[in-house]
């Protein structure tokens, strides 16, 4: 498998291939793109195209450096796991003290001589986190790269943003591999005219079956939104009532990634949105 896989993201690929061919891909790299895209593997891909001891830009999957970070024994590469998963919000300023600055402070010990950091979900760091980010990202080593992974590059500082090189995956390019956006359509159908609870209940129920799917959901229906908005609205939204709409959404994302219920989620998305008037009223 090679970065050759992620064509369908279009001239994003090209450009990012040309980059690592040309040594300009960047030290700091900011990788946004929705909850539907893998961007982990997408990265370990990139990493494997500047590594790759024959085929630079691309991978051979047969070297050896290809080889280690498939098996993820490549001994210059750290992914760090968000405190999200350890049941607390983001990632804490110790952990980034702890784990990261050691990590960057040492020499590369790998043939390839570069130590590359992936920090997924970047942007659910609070401000204290990134300022010491920021402080990392201030004090560039040679031979270390960082990749942020992020849905929305936007909740990272100016600052972190300014020192970073953004590849983003646009909505338009991503297949959601599902039946969701019909969902998602009949979902902003029943917000419009205030369906009745029992009947949204019942149709988020029939087709949610899990995190995975209601994310799914919720990125189908930024895309059917985010649309609309492009046209100044329709009939049905007010650009305030999309914009609205948009946040309760993403809000709805990051109380996901907090280990919290699905189903608590749901039933708070849905009554909040369906309940919802323009004066942000429920």
């Amino acid at each position: 498998m090679s970065i050759e896989k992620y064509e369908e993201y279009g001239p994003l690929i090209k450009r990012i291939k040309e980059s690592i061919q040309k040594d300009n891909f960047g030290q700091t790299i900011i990788i946004e793109g929705s909850s539907a895209v893998d961007k982990l593997s997408l990265t370990l891909e990139i990493i494997k195209g500047e590594i790759c001891h024959n085929e630079k830009g691309s991978s051979c999957d047969k070297c050896i450096a290809c080889k280690k970070v498939d098996k993820g024994n490549y001994e210059d590469l750290l992914i760090i796991e968000s405190d999200s998963k350890r049941k607390t919000k983001g990632y804490s300023v110790s952990q980034l003290r702890e784990e990261v600055i050691p990590f960057l402070q040492r020499k590369p010990i790998s043939k390839e001589g570069i130590s590359v950091l992936i920090i997924p979900e970047a942007d659910s760091m609070n401000e204290a986190s990134q300022d010491t980010l920021l402080k990392i990202l201030e004090e560039p080593k040679e031979n270390r790269q960082i990749f942020l992974l992020c849905e929305n590059s936007e909740k990272l500082q100016v600052t972190v943003r300014s020192r970073s090189s953004i590849y983003r995956i646009n909505y338009m390019d991503i297949d959601l591999e599902n039946s969701m956006i019909e969902e998602s359509k009949t979902f902003l159908n029943m917000i419009y005219k205030k369906e009745d609870f029992f009947t949204v209940k019942n149709f988020l129920e029939e087709n949610i079956k899990s995190k995975e799917d209601l994310v799914l959901i919720i990125d189908a229906m930024e895309l059917n939104l985010r649309e609309i908005l492009i046209k100044g609205g329709n009939q049905f939204f007010s650009l305030n009532r999309l914009i609205d709409i948009i946040n309760i959404l993403e809000e709805t994302k990051d109380i996901l990634r907090y280990n919290i219920s699905y189903k608590y989620a749901m039933k708070n998305l849905f009554l909040t949105l369906t309940y919802y008037d323009d004066k942000g009223n429920i």
